[in-house]
């Protein structure tokens, strides 16, 4: 029966700690479930809608105008951005594309 126990000797948990900061200092690239739900988050333009909503916040506390130029995709256009580094890739179903 397998126990759930890795293979090899067991490390210190001093040991355990510093190589898991370790390994936080060298990759420091978010994991592919977030970048996905960015991805997704982005298709479905609620990043565009928030940019929008913080331009005209910020134009009403300021007193200035934000600026005219408005965000890629604000026009309802989708996007189905890719995820770098890795071969993931983002597309919007149709179903989704309809909300």
């Amino acid at each position: 029966d397998w126990d759930r126990t890795p293979p090899g000797p067991e490390l210190p948990p001093e040991v355990v700690a510093e190589a898991r900061a370790l390994r936080r200092l060298i990759y420091r690239h978010p994991s592919a479930l977030d970048q996905r739900a960015m991805a997704i988050f982005m298709a479905e333009g609620h990043l565009d809608a928030h940019v929008r909503r913080t331009r005209a916040r910020l134009a009403a506390r300021t007193g200035r105008p934000a600026t005219s130029r408005e965000p890629p995709g604000a026009q309802g256009e989708r996007r189905t951005p890719s995820i770098h580094p890795s071969s993931l890739s983002t597309t919007v179903s149709p179903s989704m594309a309809s909300r």
